[in-house]
């Protein structure tokens, strides 16, 4: 008997350890989702306000604003339909997940 609660502690303390690092990694990968159009966004933006401070442009620098321009509603749209339901999704089921592994150890 003494030997089957060692080995029932043993497995619950693996659960644990698994469930909390699937979702630690789910958590992390949400956030990296989170934050790559929010980086793309802003660099867009920083290109874009370089060329809008020049007094005059060129063709091809104008024609280069437009296109970032364009990019950012892109990424903006991107980043509300695509990257933030995926990140949100992954980071519920982190947190469940997190949340399962703290109830197995506790129980």
């Amino acid at each position: 008997m003494v030997v089957k609660d060692l080995s029932d502690k043993d497995t619950r303390k693996k659960k644990f350890q698994r469930f909390f690092v699937m979702g630690v990694v789910l958590l992390v990968v949400a956030l990296i989702i989170w934050i790559i159009p929010t980086v793309f966004i802003g660099s867009i933006n920083g290109r874009i306000d370089l060329l809008e401070l020049k007094s005059s442009l060129t063709q091809p620098e104008q024609e280069m604003l437009t296109d970032l321009q364009w990019t950012k509603i892109w990424w903006e749209t991107t980043q509300t339909t695509v990257f933030g339901p995926i990140s949100t999704i992954l980071l519920a089921i982190g947190i469940v997940l997190i949340a399962y592994g703290l109830v197995v150890r506790l129980a």
